[in-house]
């Protein structure tokens, strides 16, 4: 993580937006390297057919290099491109590690994306807001769990292809409400993945904090005087993603 708070030329990346099928960048030495240490983006084939479990294509030799292992990566299931989702392009963009440029080669800013993403999400302003704050805490993030769920934060000083994402993300919007169910049954499942769910509220102000669920049940009552006195109350773990 700490190699990419140096911003050179040589670290810059080229992508391409296209409207239709998201934000492509070549699979190239420097790509590569966002993509192995940092986890950005998905694999992809010169087709552009994802290509499955894409951690295990890699390894890792002797000397600390990765490497496409060739007894199961036949030339036409290597990868050629990384597809990388709108939350991790504008975070590159915002950091001038990422010059994005449309298919017609019409260079696109960071508020031109945003603008282009919020048209199929509405929501991702806040996202991006969470996503950001985990990502300046120095920990790896991978888009997508399952469910509801936002994100998946590893460890810091998760190993490439070996480490398991530690946290599940899921978001709300102050003010908004949540579907009981939902969240009870996203518990069930984070849980059942041996996974801690952090709960991100995003405040009018702009501001996340983070919350951790343990356990969530729900279970029918008599009369509402029998709950009135029963608390159960959220704990905000002053340690978590510190």
């Amino acid at each position: 993580m700490h190699s990419e708070n140096h911003i050179t030329t040589e670290t810059e990346l080229l992508g391409i937006f296209d409207p239709q099928m998201g934000i492509w960048m070549n699979f190239t030495d420097q790509s590569r390297r966002f993509y192995e240490k940092s986890y950005y983006g998905s694999l992809y084939t010169e087709k552009k057919e994802a290509v499955m479990d894409s951690f295990q294509l890699v390894e890792e030799s002797s000397d600390g290099v990765f490497k496409i292992r060739d007894d199961i990566a036949p030339v036409d299931k290597r990868p050629a491109y990384i597809l990388l989702h709108p939350l991790e392009a504008l975070y590159l963009m915002e950091r001038d590690k990422l010059k994005l440029n449309t298919i017609s080669t019409t260079e696109m800013t960071f508020d031109g994306l945003l603008e282009a993403t919020m048209t199929k999400d509405p929501y991702v302003w806040q996202k991006y807001i969470v996503y950001r704050d985990i990502r300046h805490r120095g920990y790896i993030i991978r888009v997508g769990y399952g469910g509801a769920a936002e994100f998946r934060v590893f460890s810091r000083g998760a190993r490439f292809a070996k480490d398991s994402a530690k946290y599940v993300f899921f978001i709300i919007k102050d003010g908004i409400p949540v579907v009981l169910g939902k969240l009870e049954n996203l518990v069930n499942q984070v849980l059942g993945d041996r996974k801690r769910l952090i709960l991100a509220i995003f405040d009018k102000l702009g501001d996340s904090t983070f919350y951790e669920l343990e356990q969530v049940t729900f279970s029918p009552i008599n009369t509402f005087e029998d709950s009135w006195n029963l608390k159960s109350p959220i704990i905000n773990h002053e340690d978590i993603l510190k």
